[in-house]
């Protein structure tokens, strides 16, 4: 579950700073600074008299003293405090302790990441990152972080456009060992120098205002990574149970972000709303099968790991109340009422492709038509227009679905499937 790094890292932070009457010496600790701060307010009183008397000499070296004693007093206060918090969080949540201990290192002219990313790596991402693609998953989180609690590899993209160009390994190619696994127009699946695993999901698009620039590559907000970790955990809970590696990380994955800092749950919700529609059109392409909130088994397992596979995962790794929290989360997620109609509307249409499949074989006239496809064919622009006025038109979540990249692109004999999914989606 936690890295060796992290465990050896936690274990360090213990044994220098956990103290059974740490309260007692942080009480110590604070009468002395007050001591020095009584001190301080003397040498200013002097200056203020020296001042007063027009006797200059040595005025500088006082005021250069009450600086330098006031700097060392404000750094040992501050760093006390992080140590009592430290001492309290350790036992409560050790996540929040960690970014505690992180704050402490960095005081003690730490500045090195922890299970960071690579140059190597790294490069390879900016590669990648400049063909219009976004870093998701864990490593987008170890990106914004640079400090984190267990060791990530693969890396996993999103498209940022409707573009879907071929993606170009040219540069990789020449200084590393490429396996192409799986290559077309919808996913790639790459492996470089035999262990380091990519996956490009170029179906699935991000959405404006929950994406920002780091270092040169689009990750997702706080926010978002939240509503992108939860829905994971319920695609994952629709094949596996809590004993499934990949499920355990995201479930801590999620509690390392929720101890970081609060999210508002506003923002939480449309992230997830967003990232369940671009989900679709993966899910549309692959026929997979999708968690659903009205799937009286699926609900039975879900209510499950809420009320006991949480509990049992966290009770014995230093966390306290982490399982309200989490399941506080999901449960207000999979209760809400806008969220519970996309999921309903989204597993319909993803249960009646042949129904969608239909609607489009029988209005175009192409002499190719097929599908699924990327690319809908028709024989001509006017009867390309027609289609988008009779079948394509958005009116109830125009604003929502204007955060997802535009798919009427100027294309005579073509249309983006994904516009026609969307207003689908949006007519129910």
């Amino acid at each position: 579950m936690f890295s060796k790094e992290f465990n050896e890292l936690m274990d360090l932070g213990k044994k220098r700073y956990i103290k059974k009457q740490y309260v007692l010496i942080f009480v110590l600790k604070i009468l002395l600074l007050l001591v020095l701060t009584y001190a301080c307010l003397w040498v200013v009183l002097a200056i203020q008299i020296g001042l007063e008397s027009k006797k200059y000499k040595g005025i500088y070296h006082a005021i250069v003293g009450v600086c330098i004693i006031s700097f060392f007093v404000l750094y040992f206060f501050y760093k006390s405090i992080l140590i009592l918090r430290f001492n309290y969080q350790y036992k409560r949540n050790i996540f929040k302790a960690f970014f505690t201990l992180r704050k402490i290192f960095i005081l003690n002219f730490n500045w090195a990441g922890f299970n960071n990313i690579s140059n190597y790596k790294l490069n390879i991402i900016k590669l990648l990152a400049s063909q219009n693609l976004a870093l998701q998953d864990s490593l987008s989180i170890v990106l914004k972080h640079k400090w984190f609690y267990r060791a990530v590899n693969d890396l996993e993209f999103i498209s940022i456009d409707n573009s879907n160009n071929p993606i170009l390994f040219d540069n990789l190619e020449k200084t590393n060992n490429i396996v192409k696994e799986l290559a077309n127009e919808y996913f790639y699946k790459i492996v470089i120098n035999n262990n380091q695993k990519v996956n490009i999901l170029r179906l699935k698009v991000y959405f404006k205002n929950f994406f920002y620039k780091k270092k040169g590559i689009l990750i997702p907000k706080h926010s978002c990574q939240i509503a992108m970790k939860i829905e994971q955990i319920l695609k994952l809970l629709v094949n596996y149970d809590i004993s499934n590696e990949k499920i355990i990380n995201s479930v801590n994955d999620l509690a390392f972000l929720i101890s970081y800092r609060k999210s508002s749950f506003k923002k939480i919700k449309e992230a997830f709303i967003l990232n369940s529609i671009s989900d679709y059109f993966v899910n549309y392409f692959l026929n997979d099968k999708n968690y659903d909130f009205k799937n009286i088994e699926y609900m039975n397992k879900l209510n499950l790991f809420l009320t006991n596979d949480l509990k049992v995962l966290f009770e014995n790794n230093n966390f306290k109340k982490m399982h309200i929290l989490i399941k506080t989360l999901i449960s207000r997620i999979i209760e809400d009422q806008t969220i519970k109609e996309f999921n309903y509307k989204i597993n319909y249409l993803l249960k009646n492709r042949e129904m969608l499949h239909y609607e489009y074989l029988n209005f175009s006239k192409a002499s190719n038509k097929e599908l699924p496809k990327l690319k809908l064919q028709f024989p001509n622009a006017k009867e390309r227009s027609k289609f988008i006025e009779e079948k394509c038109f958005i009116f109830k979540n125009k604003k929502l679905f204007a955060k997802l990249p535009n798919f009427l692109e100027n294309d005579k004999n073509y249309l983006d499937v994904r516009l026609f999914l969307l207003s689908k989606l949006d007519q129910m």
